[in-house]
């Protein structure tokens, strides 16, 4: 057996062995040659794909987006990179597919692999969040978060409305802008004290837009910036404005 036999029968294997499913199709997108990462992920055996166009099996939803791709790959050096469709499988279920292809002018030759976890952790990860943000825009508390530069990354519409602010208005802003001058050494200690990795509920005298102050009650903690470092802080803060005016 000669070297390049050898060679040529250990990628043979390679490709038999790879959990990535691997193609080649022609320009039109018919099957050519496959590997059984196919059968494994979709159910279609290697002779029931072979001769049949990818556009056989695209969900619906994703057919105009894989025409378009497939029309830029008829040109030779044409790349496409990491595009995700839905491929159906043998029992009609479908799975997200993410591809990589190659075009030489004659051939196309792609890698794909299945991401149908990825994509469902992620839309379970949006649906979570939607509904963290639904409770917190539609709490009875101000909400305020800021950086590590103590400037406002997100409040929501109640912090604003206590303030008489938009939330655009306080986006970017840092914290000392919404109090009087005479209490920003207190309020930068507290945040001192969050970078410290200090929690703490105490009473803060708040600027209006108009100028007029409003009392409130803050419980603000720290936020870690995912390394094990100071990512900014969150504080709740009720209006206790009327409260303090009764003492």
């Amino acid at each position: 057996m000669s070297r390049a036999t050898a060679t040529t029968s250990e990628f043979e294997r390679l490709v038999d062995l790879s959990v990535d499913m691997l193609c080649v199709t022609t320009l039109a997108g018919r099957f050519l040659i496959l590997n059984p990462a196919w059968t494994l992920t979709l159910g279609w055996s290697e002779e029931e794909l072979r001769g049949r166009s990818v556009l056989d099996f695209v969900h619906p939803d994703d057919a105009d987006n894989a025409l378009a791709e497939a029309a830029r790959l008829r040109e030779r050096g044409a790349e496409v990179h990491d595009f995700e469709l839905r491929l159906r499988r043998r029992d009609g279920s479908y799975r997200w597919i993410m591809w990589s292809s190659r075009s030489d002018g004659e051939r196309i030759y792609a890698v794909a692999r299945d991401v149908t976890q990825r994509r469902l952790a992620d839309d379970a990860l949006r649906a979570s969040e939607q509904r963290y943000r639904n409770i917190v825009e539609t709490t009875s508390e101000g909400v305020w978060m800021i950086d590590a530069d103590h400037r406002t990354t997100y409040v929501n519409r109640r912090m604003a409305e206590m303030l008489g602010y938009t939330v655009a208005d306080m986006i970017g802003r840092p914290v000392s802008d919404f109090v009087a001058p005479a209490d920003r050494h207190d309020v930068r200690q507290g945040l001192e004290r969050r970078r410290s990795g200090v929690s703490e509920q105490r009473e803060l005298c708040y600027l209006r837009k108009d100028g007029s102050k409003m009392w409130g009650l803050m419980s603000g903690s720290p936020l870690s910036d995912g390394n094990g470092g100071y990512g900014g802080a969150l504080a709740m803060i009720s209006d206790i404005t009327e409260r303090r005016r009764g003492v």
